[in-house]
C-alpha cells in the first residue's frame, strides 16, 4: 500500500513527472534533488498533522511564517536564475507565458 504522504505526488503526477524530465533535460539534476527535498518537508508536515492534503486545505497551513519564508528561500535558491525559473515566474507571477501558435 502506497503511504498516504504521497497523495499528493500521485494526484500531480503527470505534472511533476513532466517538471522533473524537462529540468533533468535540461540539466538540472541538483534542481530537482533540492525540490524534492521541499515537497517531502511540506508532505511530511501535513502527514504528521494528518492533514494530508485533505480538500481546500492549505498544505502549507501548519507551517509558521518563518517556515514559510525559509521554504520560499530554499525554492528560489534551487530555481531562480535558471530557465525553468523564468518560465515559472512568467507563468504564475506575471501571466505574460502564453502558448504560440
Amino acid at each position: 500500500m502506497i503511504p498516504q504522504r504521497y497523495a499528493p505526488a500521485i494526484n500531480f503526477g503527470g505534472v511533476v513527472i513532466h517538471a522533473i524530465l524537462l529540468a533533468n533535460r535540461l540539466g538540472l539534476s541538483e534542481n530537482i534533488k533540492k525540490t524534492l527535498v521541499i515537497f517531502e518537508t511540506i508532505a511530511n508536515r501535513n502527514a504528521d498533522s494528518g492533514l494530508i492534503f485533505q480538500m481546500r486545505e492549505n498544505p502549507l497551513g501548519t507551517f509558521s511564517e518563518a517556515e514559510i519564508a525559509a521554504i520560499q528561500q530554499r525554492w528560489d535558491s534551487a530555481w531562480i536564475g535558471t530557465d525553468v525559473g523564468e518560465i515559472w515566474d512568467r507563468l504564475i507571477h506575471d501571466r505574460t507565458l502564453k502558448l504560440e501558435n
